[in-house]
């Protein structure tokens, strides 16, 4: 239960502030370990460098498009 919850955070926390689609794309279109992968490298990146919203859905979308 706590991989869950930490994936639904970590998903959120990545793509707060973006479109809603953005966030469909990680939690519909790309599996769980993948989005989990993804949210993480984003909030990794947001905690080192300030990252522009625009950054952060194509690194969103593009990951995830590349991994359905």
């Amino acid at each position: 239960m706590y991989w869950v919850n930490s994936t639904n955070r970590d998903i959120e926390s990545a793509t707060a502030g973006l479109h809603k689609f953005i966030h469909k794309q990680l939690t519909q279109n790309v599996s769980n370990d993948n989005a989990f992968i993804i949210a993480t490298y984003v909030k990794c990146q947001k905690t080192e460098i300030n990252l522009s919203d625009n950054y952060r859905k194509t690194v969103v979308l593009l990951s995830s498009y590349k991994l359905q």
